[in-house]
């Protein structure tokens, strides 16, 4: 139980003349992004292209549900739509505290749901809930709609709500060693890294927090620890992209 299926367990399986085996359906992963920005046309929805291909990655079937306008009836809508069809829902935008924090203002109301600060940089507010739908409990991650931020989280919190939903073990970091200095800092901040010629991850140069760019360049996310000083060597948790 557990085992992904891959093609030599089948030729196993066939070997063996075992036909049907009991398996997990692929799980549904719903994408709803958020923002007038958006819907209008004025910034492409690249989270929703993002969240979904990551998602895929992981074998669920994806269906993306937005943009949605910076309307809470209109988002509470298609969100009970997407969650109708759906095992998972992710929604980006909206969580932070301004006056157009659609999610929030949709589901501060819903019983069950939370949302806050984390102490992490990129991907500060964060949200979770579930939502029930015709008796059935449906997780709904809510992320933020910056998109550095969005996939960051999502790769922390969001793949290991996947695997644990499809029966895998939930730990998605792991381990490398470090081959140049991080300074760190009061809250646990995501770097864009890759491995040089020893094999020891490096964070890329620049400035790191919102750059898409640097993060299509990158091999890892490095997840620095809030230890307030400077790190210069040994094993450091890393977010595989």
């Amino acid at each position: 139980a557990g085992t992904v299926l891959r093609p030599a367990h089948l030729g196993l399986l066939t070997s063996v003349g075992c036909r049907v085996v009991p398996v997990r359906p692929r799980l549904r992963l719903g994408i709803l992004s958020t923002g007038a920005e958006l819907v209008n046309g004025d910034i492409p929805d690249s989270n929703s292209a993002t969240l979904a291909a990551a998602g895929a990655e992981m074998g669920a079937d994806v269906a993306c549900f937005g943009p949605v306008a910076d309307d809470p009836d209109t988002f509470r809508d298609q969100l009970r739509a997407a969650a109708q069809v759906s095992d998972m829902v992710v929604t980006t935008g909206g969580i932070s505290a301004g006056d157009h924090d659609v999610v929030k203002a949709a589901l501060r109301d819903e019983p069950g749901f939370w949302f806050g600060k984390v102490a992490m940089r990129p991907g500060r507010p964060q949200g979770f809930g579930v939502l029930e739908v015709e008796g059935r409990p449906v997780p709904v991650l809510t992320l933020p709609g910056t998109p550095v931020a969005a996939y960051g989280s999502f790769l922390l919190f969001g793949r290991d709500m996947l695997a644990l939903l499809a029966g895998e073990s939930g730990a998605q970091t792991r381990l490398a060693r470090l081959g140049a200095p991080i300074v760190a800092g009061d809250r646990t901040v995501l770097l864009p890294g890759i491995y040089d010629d020893n094999g020891h991850v490096v964070p890329l140069p620049g400035h790191a927090g919102h750059s898409q760019r640097l993060l299509a360049q990158a091999e890892v996310l490095i997840v620095v620890p809030p230890l307030g000083r400077t790190v210069e060597s040994g094993a450091i948790e890393v977010l595989f992209l």
